[in-house]
């Protein structure tokens, strides 16, 4: 039985520090109830602490539920600021705290018609920086991941943002859908909001996983 899924990365344009984050992600969740999608999504988490965690959920539309959470465990850069007046700092560190609570598979329902002996697809979230680190992918690839972003023998799905950001900082976009094979599929056209498709059998994946070289 051929498991294929339409998957799609949405290419953020412009949105500034000074703009509504509450409707700007209530702009997201209100089109994947409309369309019945699930989504992945990211933002700055804070506790009762004060502590916050750079951190990106799976909302599942159709029943309205939060499937997965990550919060990123590679922070780049430092804390303070570079000396010149309008450098390109990464002050991850200031802002974000890195917490490691694993890399975890979820099954996502609803997306195939599952067999007994694969069941429901499998997918897991890294974020930015996680990507470079080979724990990550090690732990994913343990746990047979099916569908990810920035890995091998399996999908690769990477949505960026492309915009000046607050009138100076470039985003870069590119926004891309990869097989397992490591060959772009689809990419990005604009430098404006664009989603892009793909059509994803995840049998494909298993020629990778079970090819020793």
């Amino acid at each position: 039985m051929t498991r294929t899924l339409r998957i799609a990365a949405a290419q953020l344009g412009t949105v500034h520090h000074s703009d509504d984050r509450q409707q700007t992600l209530s702009t997201f969740s209100k089109k994947a109830k409309e369309l019945g999608v699930g989504i992945c999504i990211g933002f700055g988490k804070g506790t009762d602490q004060s502590e916050y965690y750079n951190t990106c959920v799976y909302y599942h539309a159709k029943s309205g539920s939060i499937l997965s959470q990550h919060c990123k465990v590679y922070l780049p850069g430092g804390v303070e600021s570079f000396p010149e007046p309008d450098p390109v700092n990464q002050l991850e560190k200031r802002y974000f705290m890195p917490r490691d609570l694993g890399f975890h598979l979820f099954r996502v329902p609803d997306l195939t018609k599952s067999t007994i002996d694969q069941g429901e697809p499998m997918f897991g979230m890294v974020i930015c920086d996680d990507r470079r680190w080979a724990e990550a992918w090690r732990c994913l690839g343990l746990q047979e991941v099916e569908a990810h972003s920035y890995t091998n023998s399996c999908f690769s799905v990477s949505a960026a943002r492309f915009s000046l950001y607050n009138g100076k900082y470039d985003r870069a976009g590119g926004s891309t859908i990869v097989g397992p094979d490591g060959k772009i599929i689809v990419e990005s056209q604009t430098e404006e909001d664009e989603v892009i498709i793909a059509d994803c059998d995840l049998d494909w994946c298993e020629s990778g996983e079970n090819t020793n070289i």
